[in-house]
């Protein structure tokens, strides 16, 4: 299970990063019928919300923590 819902975030992320399609169309094209479902597991997955995610341009938020935590 856990590695369909990375897989579905991996997907989400690429959806976002495009900014062509609303949070609703990507939560439904990802497999989530509910918004408040994709968002949830979308932080839990990628660290930060779906908004977040788009507003600090991150690739890949849990490297970004790992490089950030290696440089104190």
């Amino acid at each position: 299970m856990e590695y369909v819902t990375e897989w579905r975030m991996q997907k989400a992320m690429q959806l976002l990063e495009r900014r062509d399609k609303k949070l609703p169309e990507v939560a439904r094209l990802v497999g989530y019928e509910s918004d408040a479902a994709f968002s949830k597991a979308f932080k839990r997955v990628v660290r930060a919300n779906p908004g977040e995610y788009l507003r600090r341009g991150l690739k890949d938020p849990k490297s970004t923590e790992a490089d950030h935590d290696q440089s104190r």
